[in-house]
């Protein structure tokens, strides 16, 4: 869409050539070839824009996080709790995310963006956590009312989203301020719908 205004180049009462060329333009276009006749319409930027026929696609990917903490020194186990954020990404041409939400889409709700682990007396602990990030791509037809009171689409409008969602699984590995931890953490998994603070088998987060 232009900012100012713009130009609608009509072919379709013309040759091959000159249909090819019908569309909106920023800049006044000339004809493709001489003695073209095809009207060019100038359309202000007050015209009347919609979005029709919007669009999205949605998917999920994992993204790796990692964090430190260390208890050297300390005399009892340390609980270290971690919040992730959501880290909304989004970028949407004007009036999208509004025509997108009105055609059904609803952005997700943040699941479980937190968890808490435990290190040992005198030891540092090292924790990589696997957060699944959702994404969306928009799309929508622009149409505009020419001077004539015709209806043209004059282009297309696009934007996406992106956040995390929740903590699918961390890997820990500890070890003493002096050397090596003889085991190596235990693995955890939330479970779909919880808060991310159980274990596998149910029970809390491990101390280790």
């Amino acid at each position: 869409m232009a900012d100012d205004q713009g130009y609608y180049f009509d072919g379709s009462a013309g040759c091959d050539r000159c249909d090819a060329m019908t569309g909106f333009y920023v800049d006044k276009p000339d004809g493709p070839h001489l003695y073209c006749n095809c009207p060019v319409e100038l359309v202000e930027a007050d015209a009347i824009y919609e979005l029709r026929n919007v669009t999205w696609s949605e998917h999920s990917y994992l993204v790796e996080m990692e964090d430190d903490s260390d208890n050297c020194g300390g005399a009892t186990a340390n609980v270290v709790p971690i919040t992730f954020s959501a880290d909304i990404e989004e970028n949407f041409d004007e009036g999208l995310r509004e025509a997108a939400e009105a055609a059904g889409w609803t952005e997700p709700e943040e699941e479980a963006l937190w968890a808490e682990f435990t290190v040992p007396p005198d030891s540092e602990v090292h924790m990589e956590f696997m957060v699944e990030r959702y994404a969306a791509e928009f799309h929508a037809e622009v149409w505009t009312q020419l001077p004539d009171g015709t209806e043209a689409e004059v282009g297309e409008a696009q934007g996406y989203f992106e956040k995390n969602i929740e903590i699918v699984s961390a890997d820990g590995t500890g070890s003493s301020c002096s050397g090596n931890l003889d085991d190596e953490l235990d693995r955890w998994m939330p479970r779909p719908g919880d808060d991310g603070g159980d274990s596998d088998d149910g029970s809390d987060f491990p101390n280790v």
